[in-house]
């Protein structure tokens, strides 16, 4: 496998672990910390000069915060010089109990803002049956 590091945002450590697992690569280390004032820190543990680089964030309750996680994250891993970076997003639509109408508009502007930053953006959409 290319040189390949595999970050995950606070959101869904477990999803990450069992994606590295089936790659049979073991996950990079990143430390992620908030300040006494709720901001978001952090740390990239290991080097990702020219290194392909995926960051595993999902949509969950703290929508705001593991946004703000993967942006941050990003913007580090460009910093360092990595060759290459995939945001791997699950569960796009995270604003999904706002009406209905703006739903789209602030996913579009999620992807729109991220795409900026990354040439590569995976975005898988999950949906959970009641049933």
């Amino acid at each position: 496998m290319r040189k390949v590091k595999i970050f995950t945002g606070s959101s869904h450590p477990e999803l990450a672990c069992l994606i590295t697992e089936r790659l049979g690569v073991s996950p990079a280390t990143a430390t992620l910390k908030k300040f006494s004032n709720a901001e978001t820190a952090i740390e990239i543990g290991v080097s990702v000069r020219n290194e392909d680089v995926y960051i595993i964030q999902s949509g969950s309750t703290a929508v705001n915060d593991h946004l703000m996680e993967l942006l941050i994250m990003i913007n580090a891993c460009k910093i360092a010089s990595a060759e290459r970076i995939t945001a791997v997003l699950v569960d796009l639509y995270l604003y999904s109990l706002l009406i209905t109408r703006y739903i789209y508009i602030i996913s579009e502007l999620v992807i729109d803002y991220t795409k900026h930053f990354l040439p590569f953006l995976f975005i898988f959409l999950v949906e959970i049956s009641n049933t």
